[in-house]
């Protein structure tokens, strides 16, 4: 015992038969890193390994301590994500071509449903709807910050890479919560990339969502007594004397 080390799947939902679900690695649209993803039926899940360097996942067994397995957590994807990805406005292909990746969702019901809305059919092939297809990327990044926000975390904050609460992970928001906003904005049409987002927040979305979208007001530094004495003292209407609490 101990001698074979197995991955853990934590935070599997009900109902998925990992023997009946197939496990392929694709590319990650935006990054070009690839990433494991589980194919099991009409859903499509990927997979975050964590640390195994906790010591408080240690185990023993006959006196001898073993190093915690690999932990994975489950994060459900929307296809229609990686979908959109293949569809280009210039350069038409058929419909298993674009799902070429994901070929049990050729025939579903929701990504027919986005095809029908975010390409243009030309016989048996498709191009890209630039203006349906930027629209759908501005809901996606409404719901990634509604997601975040219910999750507790800030958008706006210091470090753009976010953190994922998994146990209020319930869509593919939460995956799209791990990824760089630039990242995602390099999945855009190019014919419809500028104006780029700016600043700390997605300009691109105010439009949509104004109240997801405005960042928190910055934070005023507090001042001291002795500060803003200074303060008076430096545009005149204090003296230097009376700053050191001389009359």
């Amino acid at each position: 015992m101990g001698s074979e080390v197995e991955t853990e799947i934590w935070n599997l939902p009900a109902g998925i038969d990992l023997e009946k679900s197939s496990f392929r690695t694709l590319n990650i649209p935006g990054t070009g890193a690839e990433a494991t993803f589980l194919v099991s039926g009409a859903r499509l899940f990927s997979f975050t390994q964590s640390s195994t360097t906790d010591p408080a996942r240690t185990w023993t067994w006959q006196n001898v301590i073993y190093a915690p397995s690999p932990v994975s957590y489950t994060c459900e994807v929307d296809p229609c994500f990686l979908i959109a990805a293949k569809l280009d406005a210039k350069e038409a292909r058929t419909w298993p071509e674009i799902t070429a990746d994901l070929p049990e969702f050729t025939d579903d019901e929701k990504v027919l449903a986005f095809r029908d809305t975010c390409a243009k059919a030309i016989g048996d092939y498709y191009i890209a709807n630039d203006s349906a297809l930027l629209t759908w990327y501005k809901r996606m990044f409404v719901r990634m910050i509604i997601h975040q926000k219910d999750a507790s975390y800030n958008v706006y904050g210091e470090e753009k890479r976010q953190k994922i609460h998994y146990a209020k992970a319930a869509d593919f928001c939460t995956w799209v919560s791990e990824r760089l906003q630039e990242e995602f904005v390099k999945l855009l049409p190019a014919s419809i990339k500028e104006p780029r987002p700016s600043g700390s927040g997605i300009v691109i979305i105010k439009e949509v969502e104004e109240d997801y979208c405005a960042p928190p007001p910055a934070k005023m530094a507090k001042q001291s007594a002795n500060q803003k004495r200074l303060e008076k003292a430096a545009k005149g209407t204090a003296s230097i004397a009376s700053f050191f609490g001389k009359k």
